[in-house]
């Protein structure tokens, strides 16, 4: 593995940096010009040359595949002349990285540091000095490039504040008590985006935790013998007004084992190009999915009404068209805008190249390019 790192003569990133060469990685390390602290005389001392270009042609000469972001200034003063160094160190910089790391052959950036917060008189944690803000900032940066570019991103971060007189164990706290006992601390990312779930107050059901990823897969598989009518619906936001639908609509829901998803979308869906599958509309945000499950024929126009009448309330805040395997039969038109109609008419070019007389057709079926338009 060839890495760079920045902050590599802090305290976390010196350590960071001893752990890469331990395991026998190639080591570079991106530092202020004007940093005197010696490196190891394994590592390449790269001086921040300033421009995301020139820092890029650095990366690529040394062959870096992940670029590991720990640098940051710290200023809780919030005093007149704070506000330029914050920026520059840990807004403008960690932006240069992750520019570089783009316009380069790297495949992804890791941005970590702490993030200060402090609830505000409500439930979102909001930045309560100019230093958070600063990282908060950097955060969104690191969010655009993961879901905008081909670049892998990922924000590891340590939030150890929570306000004033907060009893709960800090993050920080519970590493140095891990340090000093050997102890192996279970913080994976997943554990540390759930904790705060669970600080909030006891959940009525817990049902999340570490699985198999076989056990995941088939959580939706349903039992056999019901019957079922799904659908589905893109958004592009969950805005106040359609959690609002969804709240409401989510009353009407059929006792039984009927269920709404809300499914959130992009990561690494979002990340690959428009052109580079059938599947469209990578941009959205969300899917919404209602689901009804029953088993006496006598509630079919119930259960069904209930899918179709939620789909239509939900017309306001859908962004157009649908992830396929979320439906049942809607007919061709939601076919069609699942790809859109020129990626559709190429499919259909396809098949009617491989299975002209359209043999497997008991699926969301494309139709060969020659019946196309004929009735189903």
């Amino acid at each position: 593995m060839r890495v760079a790192i920045t902050g590599g003569t802090g305290y976390i990133g010196g350590r960071l940096l001893a752990r890469a060469l331990d395991s026998g990685w190639s080591v570079c390390a991106v530092v202020h010009p004007d940093d005197p602290a010696p490196l190891p005389q394994a590592v390449r001392r790269i001086p921040d040359p300033g421009t995301a270009s020139e820092l890029a042609r650095h990366f690529d000469d040394e062959g870096v595949q992940v670029a590991l972001h720990l640098a940051a200034a710290q200023d809780l003063t919030d005093g007149p002349d704070a506000s330029d160094a914050l920026v520059e160190a840990n807004i403008a910089f960690g932006a240069r990285v992750l520019s570089a790391a783009h316009a380069s052959a790297a495949d992804g950036v890791v941005v970590a540091g702490t993030f200060s917060t402090h609830a505000l008189g409500g439930p979102e944690y909001v930045p309560q000095t100019l230093y958070a803000a600063t990282k908060q900032a950097l955060r969104d940066v690191a969010t655009y490039y993961n879901r905008s570019t081909a670049l892998t991103v990922v924000t590891l971060e340590l939030s150890d504040n929570y306000g004033p007189g907060d009893e709960r164990p800090k993050f920080l706290k519970l590493l140095r008590g891990a340090a000093a006992s050997g102890e192996v601390l279970d913080a994976t990312p997943g554990r540390q985006v759930i904790r705060p779930l669970h600080e909030f107050g006891p959940p009525e059901a817990d049902l999340v935790g570490p699985m198999p990823y076989t056990t995941f897969q088939s959580m939706l598989d349903d039992p056999p013998g019901f019957r079922n009518y799904w659908t589905a619906d893109y958004l592009d936001e969950l805005s106040d007004a359609a959690i609002d639908t969804i709240a409401d609509q989510a009353q009407t829901l059929p006792l039984g084992p009927s269920q709404l998803f809300l499914v959130p979308w992009g990561g690494a869906i979002a990340r690959v190009g428009e052109d580079e599958t059938p599947l469209t509309h990578r941009e959205a945000a969300w899917v919404v999915h209602p689901l009804a499950l029953w088993e006496d024929p006598a509630q079919d126009a119930r259960h069904i009404g209930w899918c179709r009448d939620f789909r239509t309330a939900m017309g306001p805040f859908k962004s157009g068209g649908v992830y396929l395997n979320f439906i049942g039969d809607e007919g061709q038109d939601r076919i069609v805008a699942a790809y859109g109609p020129q990626k559709y008419a190429r499919l259909a070019e396809l098949k009617a190249r491989y299975d002209p007389d359209n043999v497997f057709h008991l699926n969301q079926n494309i139709r060969p390019a020659r019946t196309a338009d004929a009735p189903a």
